[in-house]
């Protein structure tokens, strides 16, 4: 089954050093398309913020919120997250 994803982006992005990181935009008009079907979610509002110790993260749309912290950097989420998929 293969699927296709559709979507505009309005993102301002910054970073300073390695692990201070600010983004902040909007993922619009997305689209899934999966076989016969459409999923239209919506606009999706992205405000992700990663210091050396902390990350934090609110992602909202489309009947979705998310808002959270972690401890640790993007670099150190990543890490872990590649040490699960392997």
């Amino acid at each position: 089954m293969q699927c296709q994803v559709v979507f505009v982006t309005d993102a301002s992005f910054m970073m300073s050093g390695k692990n201070d990181i600010i983004i902040r935009g909007l993922i619009g008009d997305v689209r899934v398309y999966k076989q016969n079907h459409t999923f239209s979610p919506g606009d999706i509002n992205i405000d992700l913020m990663s210091h050396k110790d902390t990350v934090h993260a609110v992602l909202d749309g489309g009947g979705f919120s998310l808002n959270t912290a972690f401890n640790g950097s993007v670099n150190q989420l990543t890490d872990n997250g590649k040490r699960f998929i392997n």
